[in-house]
């Protein structure tokens, strides 16, 4: 009986050595990644073709979770119908946020990610005159940009995405200016450099 009771001892106190860990929802953190992207966005602001360039800088958590900043501003000429003006008037445009991204399959050659940007931006009319430029009253917007990006990973330490969004636009009040003006589809292209 003795030698029963001990052998079941034996067991009881071995037996959490060689179990399997618990399976969790979120994992611990065993690797930690950061990097830098410039960024280009091809897309339609007022009925007109135009470019977006900005960037991303970001952490990564096991490779696959990433958290970091992100900012655009509108690089082409775009105009208006504003008419408060002799000249033709430009849009001004720009936004930043928050951005939270996971990563599918990191390690394959081809792999995709999701994203979204969540934060604010502004947007005016100015016109280009003779010695300076001048800028008329705006307005500040909320802005959601969930997105979708092919990723190919070049070397280690550099990644090129191809990827689309769309930008919900809300809290813009503006003359001659609406949210559904500033609402599209934007195509990305990315080069991440960095730790991944």
């Amino acid at each position: 009986m003795k030698k029963l009771m001990l052998a079941a001892l034996l067991v009881l106190v071995a037996t959490p050595a060689y179990a399997e860990r618990d399976r969790t929802l979120v994992q611990s953190i065993t690797h930690h990644g950061a990097f830098i992207a410039p960024m280009l966005k091809a897309t339609e602001m007022l009925g007109q073709l135009s470019l977006l360039v900005g960037g991303r800088v970001a952490w990564i958590a096991n490779h696959k979770f990433c958290l970091g900043v992100g900012g655009y501003g509108l690089a082409s000429d775009v105009t208006t119908d504003f008419d408060q003006t002799d000249v033709p008037a430009l849009l001004n445009f720009g936004y930043g946020g928050l951005v939270v991204e996971y990563i599918f399959y990191p390690h394959h050659m081809f792999h995709f990610t999701l994203d979204t940007l969540i934060g604010a931006g502004g947007a005016d009319f100015f016109t280009r005159e003779e010695g300076a430029d001048r800028e008329w009253d705006g307005d500040a917007f909320i802005i959601i940009e969930p997105g979708f990006n092919l990723e190919f990973n070049i070397r280690a330490g550099w990644r090129l995405d191809f990827g689309y969004s769309y930008r919900f636009v809300s809290d813009l009040s503006m003359e001659g200016l609406s949210n559904k003006d500033l609402r599209d589809v934007a195509a990305n292209l990315t080069l991440r450099l960095g730790k991944f």
